[in-house]
This record gives C-alpha cells, structure tokens and sequence, in this order.
C-alpha cells in the first residue's frame, strides 16, 4: 500500500529530527502519487495488457474507487492521521493539485468504462432506424433493438452498482444517459 509506505518514510524522517526533511519526504510521495495515476492511464490507453483491462466492469470499478481512496489518504495525510505532520501549504505543501488530479482520472476512467459499454452496444446503435429497429412488430421485445440495449445498460448498471463506490454513481448515470442519447438520435 502506497500509503503505508509514505506513512513509514514519513516516520523515518521523523525520527531525523530534521523538520524540513519531512516536507522533502511528502514533496517526493506526492510525485510518486500522481506520476503513479498518469502511468495507469498511459497503461490503460497504450498496451494490449490495459485494453484487456477495461473491458473488464469490475476491475474499472476497482481502479476508479482506488482514486477516491488516495484522495481519502490524501485528507488523513492533511489532517496528521498517519502520525506525522500536519501537511499544509504553510509548509510549501500543496495536496490539491494530487486531488484535483484523481478527480480527474477518475472521470477519465468512467468514460473508458462507459466506452466499454457503448462499445458492446456498437452493433445495436447501428440497428437504429433500420428496419431491424422499425419493422418489429408491437410486444416483441426479443427482437426489439431498444429494448435490447435498456436490458444491456441495466445488466451493466447493476454490476456497477455492485462494485463502485456510491459517490461516482451519479458521475456514471450522467455520462451514459448523455451519450445513449446522442447516440439514439444520430
């Protein structure tokens, strides 16, 4: 855990007796924090291993949780729960940029998630307004294109649910509902 790591550091530099060296120990973890979110989304984007990875619902679900949690860590950090200093700007310490950082990858990784299931629902959106779509006829939801893509978001929606934390839900609900809608009327 990156977090009990900075917390042992921090202790070390503690025991140093040597006050600014706590400042230079959090200044380098913070480096570590963001430089760590930016390799996982080069991972995600750039590698056949990271394309596997987000088309899996669960472990987007984990990523994107971890963010929320480091921002966590960030504010026990803030507010001396891991034994050490007080981390604030009045000792040249910054931790917003870090958060505003997770924020965004956070934001970033449910639209690869989301991307992961307009993806699965590809085929149906061109179904659109063909006559796939137009000449089902009334009460026949096996065959309906729309009720097809419903009963595939809500499967989806449900396993998120299960596994993302509640906070990002309205994020995901936001987003899905924009593009099902831009895609329905293109």
């Amino acid at each position: 855990d990156l977090f009990a790591l900075i917390g042992e550091t921090l202790g070390m530099a503690r025991a140093s007796g040597v006050e600014q060296l706590d400042g230079a120990v959090v200044s380098c973890c913070l480096v570590a924090i963001a430089d760590f979110a930016t390799s996982l989304l080069h991972e995600l984007r750039r590698s056949q291993r990271g394309r596997v990875l987000q088309s899996n619902i669960r472990f987007m679900c984990a990523i994107i949780n971890d963010c929320s949690t480091i921002v966590n860590h960030l504010d026990d950090l803030e507010n001396g729960k891991f034994g050490c200093m007080v981390v604030t700007k009045d000792v040249g310490i910054d931790l917003e940029p870090v958060r505003m950082r997770y924020d965004q990858v956070a934001t970033e990784l449910i639209g690869m998630a989301l991307g992961m299931i307009h993806s699965d629902l590809g085929g149906l959106y061109e179904s659109l307004f063909t006559c796939t779509h137009l000449d089902v006829p009334a009460g026949n939801y096996e065959d309906n294109v729309v009720a097809t893509i419903t009963v595939t978001v809500v499967d989806y929606m449900s396993d998120i649910r299960k596994f993302l934390f509640p906070e990002y839900l309205p994020n995901v609900v936001r987003q899905l509902i924009r593009e099902l809608a831009l895609r329905y009327c293109r």
